[in-house]
């Protein structure tokens, strides 16, 4: 059974609220969820997943969880339980979140080499969910990552400064409450370095101070240039 120490998460406002933890899990369970997470010439990805090719690069999704090995079921599972869910709420200050169970644009992800996100803001409202997407949590898969590799989760000011990188490592988590001044990015990978990561968003049917309250795709800072 997968335990999390949810005190392990700090909190910082650079440039913006967000928590990080870089021991949220045991090291064992780290290590199980790293040696269990399917590699990129995985055929699950092919099988049930989805690949996306775009001008950041190519990526893989698995939202599947039936097909996921067990111990990224219970990951999962644990960041639904209503204990988990309870606690963000505290943390973030937003009431009655909802999960979303389909795991849409989250769940397991793999990129390729040279892939890269540039920095955006995230889209606002979910139709099937009929609700707000107001909380966003990452948790990464990588013991093979050091300085130069790329992949970091980088965090900006509205004027696409970046101002703050979290990496991409084994058993880091960070989740932060989203919304029009949370602009983020991840910068490019490199050196056959294939980042791996577990994403889940939190949601809610009231709309929250710093989200609009009209639908809005991803918004991207398209003068931006890496």
């Amino acid at each position: 059974m997968i335990d999390i120490n949810i005190n392990s998460f700090k909190f910082s406002d650079n440039p913006w609220g967000h928590f990080t933890s870089t021991n949220c899990l045991k090291k064992q369970t780290a290590e199980l969820i790293r040696d269990c997470f399917p590699d990129w010439g995985n055929n699950i990805w092919s099988n049930y997943g989805k690949t996306f090719e775009t001008e950041y690069g190519l990526k893989k999704e698995l939202t599947n969880r039936e097909v996921m090995p067990k111990p990224l079921q219970e990951f999962i599972e644990l960041f639904e339980s209503e204990e988990i869910i309870r606690s963000i709420e505290e943390m973030v200050q937003i009431d009655e979140l909802i999960i979303d169970k389909s795991l849409y644009g989250g769940g397991l992800n793999i990129f390729q080499p040279g892939s890269i996100l540039k920095p955006h803001i995230d889209y606002n409202f979910d139709d099937s969910l009929k609700a707000y997407r107001v909380v966003n949590l990452l948790y990464y898969v990588n013991d093979d990552w050091y300085e130069g590799r790329g992949g970091t989760f980088d965090l900006y000011h509205k004027s696409s400064e970046r101002i703050e990188t979290i990496p991409p490592l084994l058993n880091n988590c960070l989740f932060f409450k989203t919304g029009d001044s949370t602009p983020h990015g991840v910068s490019k990978t490199k050196s056959k370095f294939y980042r791996k990561s577990i994403g889940l968003w939190y949601y809610s049917k009231k709309s929250i101070e710093g989200i609009k309250k009209k639908p809005h795709r991803t918004i991207w800072f398209n003068n931006w240039d890496g």
